[in-house]
């Protein structure tokens, strides 16, 4: 590994457990798909990971942003101080030293979560003037075949006079 990466896990909640784990519930693949917009869920979580090579920790601020389309809905930033506070060290000791990495785990969650249109959603970070992107999550409208197949409640038809 020799550049940052960052993946995404996006879902309904973010539990913290008993033994330093965490339980990611509802967890989205690449889409999710509703019955109409605007569109209100109770809560929309992103488990962030950021992985950087070797020892390599940016050495000025980490910008972490979760984008709707090219507009900002959350922001996280994190100096060397806190950095070095979250950091996750490569747990192996026997790897390699060029497969060597730290990571950073972000987790944003936003309660309600509301958005009036389709959209993607994506995470970009910035460490050391350079964009890390992340991958994202689609929010569409369901097809009519998707909602018999998905089980969503049919969209309300005019009563018939």
């Amino acid at each position: 590994m020799n550049k940052p990466t960052v993946h995404v896990i996006y879902c309904d909640d973010i539990r913290n457990e008993e033994g330093r784990k965490i339980s990611l519930m509802g967890i989205y693949d690449s889409e999710l798909v509703v019955q109409s917009f605007p569109l209100t869920l109770p809560k929309l979580c992103a488990q962030i990971l950021i992985k950087f090579p070797g020892q390599a920790l940016p050495k000025d601020l980490l910008k972490i942003e979760l984008l709707s389309g090219e507009s900002p809905i959350a922001v996280f930033e994190l100096d060397q101080k806190a950095l070095h506070a979250v950091v996750i060290p490569d747990a192996d000791d026997q790897v390699l030293e060029e497969e060597r990495h730290v990571s950073i785990q972000v987790h944003f969650m936003l309660a309600p979560f509301n958005l009036e249109k389709p959209s993607i959603l994506r995470v970009h970070c910035q460490a050391d003037k350079k964009l890390i992107k992340g991958n994202a999550l689609r929010l569409r409208i369901a097809t009519p075949q998707e909602v018999i197949a998905l089980g969503l409640n049919p969209a309300p038809q005019p009563e018939a006079n």
